[in-house]
């Protein structure tokens, strides 16, 4: 930890800031009696879709599960993929093989 006067920290800011970010040590400023902390804080990690989902998830097990957004409900998205293709599989059926379906 360095501590330092206002008027020294007003001469070496940049440094004394360097310093801070680089080494991870706080700087004290010391003004009128108080005291200022220059601290490097490193900003949150961004997290991968995967890891947001696994803590909505955990959000929702703890909740009432049917205050998940609709587009985020396992069970309607399947649903509406499902329906998608089984559209496709009948129109290709149709293409290839006509209207009528051999039993």
């Amino acid at each position: 930890m360095v501590e330092v006067s206002a008027t020294d920290f007003r001469k070496d800011m940049f440094r004394l800031m360097r310093h801070a970010a680089e080494t991870g040590e706080d700087v004290i400023v010391r003004l009128r009696g108080r005291r200022f902390v220059v601290r490097h804080e490193r900003p949150p990690a961004e997290l991968t879709p995967e890891e947001r989902w696994a803590r909505y998830e955990a959000w929702c097990a703890r909740q009432d599960r049917s205050s998940m957004p609709p587009d985020l409900d396992l069970d309607a998205v399947f649903a509406e993929v499902a329906e998608e293709a089984r559209a496709e599989y009948e129109a290709e059926w149709e293409e290839f093989y006509g209207p009528e379906r051999p039993e």
